[in-house]
């Protein structure tokens, strides 16, 4: 039996090398179809998109890695959320805020709500790390050409249009609302469907 399976492998191989001629002009056309040529295109150019989406979102976390003096934050989860705890909130005498600190905590948890005793101690002696309940931030002008560069690489990142426009308000410097708006502009113009560049106009 295992002969006749053998010999019939063999058969079946010689068989389609031997048609192998006929079928060359349609697995290698001598003229492509353009639909082709636009997918094997389109594979580096979403490669390509890819990369640039990583880098912009690097340079957002960077930027509020900044304005967090240097100590990484995270948002609550939904099951910390219905528990009831509170986020880390800001400082009072900050009128304006960027987004709402009411709802992250630091990534590296404090000492009351740590389970990881001498553990969690060391994290905290050798990492980044502060209490950050009512903190305050470092100048947000400062990060501008992140928000920027952000943008330039990938304008289809929203929320670097719409937090880079808050930010080009900060100073409350001569002109500044309608370079804020010229920016925000800009970001409609690279994602006409986008209903928070359209709000935050």
């Amino acid at each position: 039996m295992k002969t006749w399976l053998i010999v019939g492998s063999f058969v079946s191989v010689g068989a389609l090398g031997y048609n192998a001629p006929s079928i060359r002009p349609i697995v290698n056309p001598p003229i492509k179809p353009v639909g082709l040529t636009a997918h094997d295109t389109h594979a580096s150019a979403s490669l390509l998109g890819q990369f640039r989406t990583n880098v912009s979102s690097w340079l957002f976390l960077r930027a509020d890695l900044y304005l967090h003096n240097g100590v990484e934050m995270r948002p609550l989860s939904d099951q910390e959320l219905s528990a009831g705890r509170k986020g880390v909130g800001g400082d009072a005498k900050e009128k304006e805020k960027i987004h709402d600190d009411s709802k992250i905590v630091t990534i590296v948890p404090s000492k009351e709500l740590d389970f990881r005793g001498i553990f969690g101690d060391v994290e905290r002696a050798v990492a980044s790390y502060k209490d950050m309940t009512g903190h305050s931030h470092n100048n947000p002008s400062s990060t501008l050409p992140l928000f920027k560069l952000m943008t330039t690489l990938d304008p289809q990142f929203i929320q670097g249009w719409t937090t880079g426009g808050v930010i080009l308000l900060w100073d409350r410097k001569p002109g500044c609302l309608e370079t804020s708006l010229q920016y925000l502009q800009e970001g409609l113009k690279h994602n006409p469907q986008s209903i928070d560049i359209l709000t935050q106009i």
